[in-house]
């Protein structure tokens, strides 16, 4: 039996009671948007989309979801 099994197993009869639980209720994922044009020129069903799609998954920002907004400035060697 590996490390990783012997673990989980351990895990699963209560051998580290909150474990898992405590870190489940910090996570927050991380996603980043990369865009050629100015964040500011994007029209709102295209900025928008993202989002609201996440939020039907269940992931809201602030909450468990972190979205990083990034962009080229219309230059798309940068």
């Amino acid at each position: 039996m590996d490390r990783r099994t012997a673990v989980l197993a351990l895990g699963s009869f209560g051998a580290f009671p909150g474990a898992a639980s405590a870190q489940a209720r910090g996570k927050a994922w991380r996603v980043g948007f990369l865009s050629p044009r100015t964040i500011g020129d994007l029209d709102e069903d295209f900025f928008g989309a993202l989002p609201r799609a996440l939020r039907e998954l269940g992931y809201a920002e602030g909450k468990n979801l972190v979205i990083v907004w990034r962009s080229a400035e219309g230059s798309r060697e940068r």
